[in-house]
């Protein structure tokens, strides 16, 4: 529909300006200029007139009338070929007399129909079927996938904000090469409120996709926290200053939720996020995730991405120590980049239909399901056999960390897959096509595991990220953090066959069985509606987070009126009941302050965030972690 719209306001612009051309009239514009031109947009748009439009065997009839008397026949014929497919719509000026227009395109039959039911239709209001979505990070990994999938519907036209640096240039020419004139490109940066501001104008929906990841968040911290967090709130902002149409998806993830092992291997929304210490990029998407929650956006729903699958995945993870990072034992949900563009234009289009009744004013988590399930260990092993060894043959097991990790099996996510249906790919079928495309892995097959690994793996241990490098350094904070002190570290096993891997226990089939998993506790009865929760079961929920809810009244089934709290130490805060107990948020103070990790501390009063944090740290343990200047620090509560 969007290119057919396109074909005829080029063909009409091209009409025009040849028609009064030949009759000696000026034109301030070319043929290319369609905002500008003045015999076409001034004089005649309100008055164009779609008025049939007529499949035939062998053509296509597109009958136009504008002019306001003036009533003229446009006649579009085309070679219909099978199977049909929507080209490249342009069309150019072909008689003297105006009384035929020819093109080089085809339209969709099934679109052709939909649009006969309400001819005829001007041109304006043909416009206005079209949906204009903007989004940010689109030059990421998510986001070009999400690009790809969300062109291929011809309704919707994109704004794209990329930042002028090589990347975002790149991406610019790629998109241009292969969208043309469908999207439209903003430079700028999201930390700048007027790029935020233009960029939401007059947009249907906002997909926010833009963040600084691992492990460029981890060498940046200031950078880090000024984009996901004010740029976070830059967009919130700029949706409600541009009249709060716009509806808002923002992309979290699965880093929020913090440490998770074989003890509680499942876990939803709702959960407590008890963030990793010096996780810098799992505090700032929480603090960003906080402020959607409880903000005034008309319309929002927050999607708490897993662990992406995407093209080069071992190259870009092979140049920093953060590869270091991920526990043998760490319980991972996959999903592919590709199923994650899908599931955002499938959102789209449920939601133009009319399909998302329930959906929006909620979080969810993202996984690939079933097949997409494994540890930490499977992951490098699949990876690493593309090139003929195995995670055995190319690293010591106690170079990876044993703890302060993120990530684990999602009870929730078929969720998303039961409304929006965006699932294609699993672990194995994703490495299938990975070796596939990039055969050359194979070559490495040809070299012995341990000169690859001193080629490959050993330089990183020089890298700033890396646990190694920690060592070397006497970084006592992260070595506190991520392994529990020295001790810790040094009663790690440096053989494989003293390494108790939990994909090779006897309870790893029956624990993947997510229809026997323990739940955590919320603290408040969730076998209530939502509609039935009333102010007691809010203060039963503050209570087990060894905190109070403060309000004394709350309309009973009201999730998103804030009420107002307070935390064990005392600070008072407001959310929304939806924010506490159902997307697992506590305290601002405590849980969110820049640059500080107080989990220790809070574990030690709240049961409902010690259930998980006490699962990989001892009870003993109460550490204060925090960085300044660029370094990691610690300080010890007494």
């Amino acid at each position: 529909m969007a290119k057919m719209i396109e074909a005829l306001r080029f063909s009409l612009i091209n009409a025009y300006s040849r028609e009064n051309k030949a009759n000696g009239c000026r034109s301030n514009t070319g043929t290319d200029d369609v905002n500008r031109c003045v015999h076409y947009d001034r004089r005649y748009h309100d008055e164009i007139l779609v008025n049939r439009i007529q499949i035939r065997e062998k053509d296509v009839i597109v009958e136009i009338k504008y002019g306001g008397t003036i009533k003229q026949k446009y006649v579009r014929r085309v070679k219909v070929r099978k199977p049909l497919k929507i080209m490249d719509l342009r069309g150019h000026y072909c008689s003297e007399r105006l009384n035929s227009l020819y093109f080089s395109g085809i339209l969709i039959e099934k679109q052709t129909r939909q649009l006969e039911a309400c001819l005829p239709l001007k041109i304006r209001e043909w416009e206005a079927i079209m949906v204009v979505i903007t989004i940010t990070g689109a030059s990421g990994t998510m986001g070009a996938a999400s690009v790809e999938c969300l062109m291929q519907d011809p309704d919707i036209r994109l704004r794209i904000l990329l930042r002028r640096t090589k990347r975002g240039k790149k991406a610019f020419h790629r998109f241009k090469k292969r969208y043309g004139d469908r999207v439209e490109f903003f430079f700028g940066d999201i930390r700048n409120y007027e790029d935020c501001f233009k960029l939401c104008e007059g947009a249907d929906y906002l997909l926010h996709l833009a963040a600084v990841i691992p492990p460029k968040a981890d060498h940046e911290e200031k950078t880090t926290l000024e984009t996901n967090c004010d740029g976070t709130a830059n967009l919130i902002r700029a949706v409600i200053e541009t009249g709060n149409h716009a509806k808002f998806i923002h992309i979290s993830t699965v880093a929020i939720y913090g440490n998770r092992n074989e003890k509680h291997p499942w876990g939803r929304v709702g959960d407590p996020l008890v963030t990793s210490a010096f996780d810098v990029y799992g505090l700032s998407k929480t603090i960003a995730e906080y402020a959607v929650l409880e903000s005034e956006l008309n319309c929002w729903a927050v999607l708490r991405q897993t662990g992406i699958l995407y093209d080069n995945i071992l190259m870009n993870n092979i140049s920093d120590g953060l590869m270091f990072h991920t526990p043998w034992n760490a319980l991972i949900e996959w999903v592919t980049a590709r199923d994650s563009g899908i599931l955002l234009k499938n959102i789209i289009q449920s939601d133009r239909r009319g399909e998302t009744e329930g959906f929006w004013k909620r979080v969810y988590n993202i996984g690939g399901g079933a097949p997409a399930r494994q540890t930490g260990y499977e992951t490098f092993d699949d990876g690493f056999r593309l090139i003929g060894g195995s995670a055995k043959d190319f690293f010591e097991p106690h170079w990876n960390l044993p703890r302060n990790f993120h990530c684990f099996w999602f009870s929730d996510s078929d969720e998303l897959e039961e409304r929006f249906h965006f699932r294609t790919l699993g672990c194995e079928d994703f490495w299938k096509w990975y070796g596939r495309r990039h055969w050359i892995y194979r070559a490495g097959g040809l070299l012995p595991a341990k000169i690859l690994r001193k080629l490959i793996i050993d330089p990183l241990h020089q890298n700033t990220n890396a646990p190694s490098y920690w060592f070397a350094h006497n970084d006592a904070a992260r070595i506190q953090a991520y392994f529990g002190g020295q001790d810790a570290y040094e009663a790690l096993p440096h053989r494989w066959e003293d390494v108790d891997l939990f994909c090779e226990s006897d309870t790893y089939d029956t624990c993947r069985n997510e229809q026997i998993h323990e739940k955590l506790d919320h603290g408040y009865d969730e076998n209530k509606e939502d509609g039935e929760l009333s102010l007691e079961d809010m203060k039963k929920a503050a209570a087990f987070r060894g905190g109070a809810c403060l309000s004394t009244e709350m309309q009973t089934g009201d999730l998103y009126s804030k009420l107002r709290w307070r935390c064990h130490e005392g600070h008072e805060f407001t959310a929304t009941p939806y924010t506490v107990l159902k997307a697992g948020h506590w305290c601002p103070v405590c849980c969110q302050t820049p640059h500080e990790w107080n989990m220790d501390l809070v574990a030690k009063y709240s049961p409902f965030h010690a259930q998980i944090w006490q699962d990989s740290h001892d009870a003993e343990e109460c550490f204060r972690y925090f960085t300044k200047d660029g370094k990691a620090w610690m300080v010890e509560h007494l």
